[in-house]
């Protein structure tokens, strides 16, 4: 599956200003002394939440999703006030540029698509918000039947998947142009079985038993405007001990309208189990509740 890409773009905001009664000079004092904040090491948190649907034609597939945030901010402005429910913001707030800012973000997620299942939590740490890591731990049930794997002959493709990750990801911005890199590795472990397990995401096999699985996904877009976004994406995907490796390729295009965003995209997917194809591939996201992340 291609993953939506929420993203901040450059649109510059003029900061207004109060303007200030005179008074004596140490009534102003104790004022500024009263207003300035104290210095935390979490100075703010907040809640996030946003659900949606994605899907592909080749090979196959569609699942709902739901994810639910807490960060806290650990230093810099808070950005969140000043963005849109979703989509591209101000380059500025205040007079410092918009990714000034870090934060710590715990974060639950949930797909089904009723014949597979999967939980994952994880926790973020962006020292600076364009630049950071995460952690997780997941449960993947996954589905009997598959269009990629030959599930009676040498693939276990039912069963339940213990994935434990790390990713790092980097966004990139000039004018209207970014860029995104995230990074990420997998140790997965499957209940007994003596055929390798599936992904039917990735489309590639682990090792029975145990694997390690290593993806690497990027995009490279232009916003047209401050609703429409598009662009290039790349999903490579390998596992480390049966070596078998995976790669989609897409031309996408973006709509933001209220809390909604709308993807289609086209493009070719190719793994060691399907040759080079033609695909296409939607995702409708609905972000309730902004996170303090720029994506």
């Amino acid at each position: 599956m291609f993953a939506l890409l929420l993203l901040f773009l450059t649109q510059p905001v003029n900061a207004q200003q109060t303007p200030v009664q005179a008074d004596s000079p140490n009534s102003q004092e104790s004022q500024e002394s009263a207003s300035r904040p104290r210095k935390r090491i979490f100075q703010l948190t907040r809640l996030d939440y946003a659900a949606g649907m994605m899907g592909r034609a080749y090979p196959p597939g569609a699942m709902f999703y739901g994810t639910l945030g807490h960060s806290w901010r650990l230093w810099g402005h808070d950005p969140v006030p000043s963005l849109p429910r979703i989509g591209p913001g101000p380059s500025e707030i205040d007079g410092s540029p918009l990714w000034h800012y870090g934060y710590v973000r715990a974060l639950l997620n949930v797909q089904t698509a009723f014949v597979m299942n999967r939980v994952t939590a994880e926790l973020e740490v962006f020292p600076v918000s364009i630049l950071g890591f995460a952690v997780g731990q997941g449960v993947h049930q996954t589905p009997a039947m598959s269009q990629q794997f030959d599930c009676k002959l040498d693939s276990a493709c039912k069963g339940v998947l213990d994935r434990t990750s790390i990713r790092a990801q980097a966004l990139v911005g000039y004018q209207k142009f970014f860029g995104l890199l995230v990074a990420r590795k997998e140790w997965i472990r499957q209940n007994a079985s003596a055929k390798p397990f599936t992904d039917e995401g990735l489309g590639i096999r682990g090792a029975p038993g145990r694997d390690q699985f290593v993806s690497m996904n990027g995009a490279f877009g232009y916003q047209l405007d401050s609703k429409w976004v598009t662009g290039i994406q790349f999903m490579k995907a390998r596992s480390v001990i049966l070596s078998e490796d995976s790669l989609t390729s897409l031309f996408f295009v973006t709509r933001f309208s209220g809390v909604t965003s709308y993807t289609v995209a086209a493009g070719t997917f190719r793994s060691d189990h399907v040759k080079l194809s033609p695909t296409v591939a939607f995702q409708i996201h609905i972000n309730k509740a902004r996170a303090i992340s720029l994506f």
